[in-house]
């Protein structure tokens, strides 16, 4: 069932997972992949179907646990009603390798966790795809080509950072990551800004230590630690509520993705800088391409996410796209920091290398100048300005793109506010032409 944009249940809430097609050839995976099962025969695509769609898998409220990479083999604790500890084996054993569940003794297509998992890996590391993911008969989308490489190609830490892993408590309490998005949730409720609301609530510099969840007279916090405590329930919150600018917003969630990538980034960086010789110049290197490569992901995702569709995006989410690719530019003139391929000296070190590989190159400019309405755009004019004015180390051609984005956005901003055209009294011409006879 070919499609030129695949449909996703966060797009569409009514659209329900399951086989598309009486065949059962393509299905809508919970994380809003489309998967083809030509390559499967009969008794496989019963199992995928059988397990994944018996009763609708967000009734389980899975999460992610726990998970740890070692030195051959990826582990990942999903959380169900059990919990279940997915093996993922590197490929580079020479005795075969499976995938593997503690709680079954069958393959993984038809282990529900397995599935499960294998989704959100393929919906982290692949995004949306123009055409259906081809499924393989050990679960997984064919393209992600081999699943433990996958998965440290893309760094595990940022995959489960993206599947809303479960690392809310540690002895000094919750991540700044679900106190952000907890608050997120009841200021979108409460129709306020998150930068207005309950800023008492616990939270960086917050000097609360009240332990307890449920706090007398104060329904909000209650609700508020709920959220950061409980899995189930913070999940159950997002499955019913609608997506707006602060809650399920996808465009959002890249925003927050990029910005792990580029911490995770200064961390290895970090690290690396403390080694020397050319030991550290090789880290530097593959830490940058590793950094490049994902961001280049993430905004290739926003680009295919503003394609044209049957059901236009509203306002707010093209000013997301557009607030997202804006904050990365900024985030990079911010850093400014990566290593340029053949650089001799420190001057010479910027991220922005690799990122606008091509002489034309257009990233970032070309979807913000071709998918994002003009009125939208002029909104964000002031930032557009700060990084042009902290712009370093990047093509001639590649700027002058940037500053023709701007000068657009100052014509289409300068027409809205000019004055309409001075309409003519009636017969104003045929006075002044009277006149002039006289």
């Amino acid at each position: 069932m070919p499609l030129s944009v695949p449909r996703s249940r966060s797009q569409d809430p009514e659209t329900e997972i399951g086989p598309m097609d009486d065949e059962s050839s393509t299905i809508l995976s919970p994380s809003g992949l489309l998967y083809s099962m030509e390559k499967l025969d009969q008794r496989q695509r019963d199992d995928i179907n059988e397990t994944f769609f018996t009763e609708d898998i967000d009734s389980f409220q899975m999460v992610l646990h726990d998970y740890s990479l070692l030195q051959d083999k990826a582990k990942f604790e999903v959380l169900e009603l059990n919990r279940h500890t997915i093996s993922i084996p590197a490929s580079r054993h020479d005795e075969a390798q499976h995938v593997t569940c503690n709680k079954c003794e069958s393959p993984a297509r038809e282990c529900r966790a397995g599935l499960w998992l294998f989704d959100q890996i393929a919906n982290q590391a692949l995004g949306d795809a123009t055409q259906p993911l081809v499924m393989t008969a050990d679960g997984y989308a064919e393209e992600l080509g081999d699943i433990f490489e996958a998965i440290t190609d893309h760094d595990i830490d940022t995959l489960a950072n993206g599947m809303q892993y479960n690392d809310t408590y540690r002895a000094w309490g919750p991540v700044p990551r679900r106190v952000r998005e907890s608050r997120e949730i009841l200021a979108s409720l409460h129709k306020t800004p998150i930068s207005m609301y309950r800023t008492d609530l616990y939270g960086p510099g917050s000097d609360d230590d009240d332990d307890d969840i449920v706090q007398e007279n104060d329904l909000e916090k209650t609700i508020f630690r709920m959220l950061l405590r409980n899995d189930q329930f913070f999940k159950y919150f997002l499955s019913v509520m609608k997506p707006d600018k602060l809650v399920n917003n996808r465009f959002r969630k890249l925003q927050h993705k990029a910005d792990c990538v580029l911490a995770k980034y200064l961390a290895r960086v970090s690290r690396s800088d403390t080694r020397q010789g050319e030991r550290s110049s090789t880290e530097h290197t593959k830490h940058t391409r590793w950094c490049a490569k994902s961001l280049k992901a993430i905004v290739k995702e926003i680009g295919m996410m503003l394609l044209p569709t049957d059901k236009s995006l509203e306002s707010w989410q093209l000013d997301s796209a557009a607030r997202a690719l804006i904050h990365i530019l900024l985030k990079l003139v911010e850093l400014n920091v990566g290593i340029n391929p053949g650089a001799t000296t420190q001057r010479d070190l910027n991220l922005f290398s690799w990122l606008i590989e091509e002489q034309d190159s257009g990233f970032i400019v070309d979807i913000l100048q071709d998918a994002v309405p003009k009125d939208i755009l002029v909104l964000h004019e002031e930032d557009l300005i700060d990084i042009r004015d902290r712009l370093q180390g990047v093509p001639q051609s590649w700027h002058d793109k940037f500053c023709k984005l701007i000068d657009d956005d100052r014509r289409t901003r300068a027409v809205a506010k000019s004055p309409p055209p001075k309409h003519k009294r009636p017969g104003e011409d045929n006075d002044r032409a009277a006149k002039r006879a006289k």
